[in-house]
């Protein structure tokens, strides 16, 4: 995502054209931006993952995980 940008090239296309079915982009962005609605599906990260589950081989950390101290 760059913003509210939907940009399509021979080369470049944001966001995803197939972001709606990438499990390991969608699931961390629930920790971000929830409420984010794709310009192109119209749907919340929210909604897109849980049309989506979590890959089999995509470790999900606890979010007792603290970055800063």
């Amino acid at each position: 995502y760059y913003g509210n940008i939907v940009l399509d090239t021979n080369h470049l296309h944001i966001p995803h054209l197939h972001i709606q079915h990438r499990p390991f982009v969608l699931h961390p962005m629930l920790d971000i931006a929830p409420d984010y609605m794709d310009m192109r599906t119209k749907k919340t990260i929210r909604h897109m993952a849980a049309a989506v589950p979590a890959d089999k081989n995509m470790t999900l950390f606890p979010h007792t995980l603290k970055i800063f101290s």
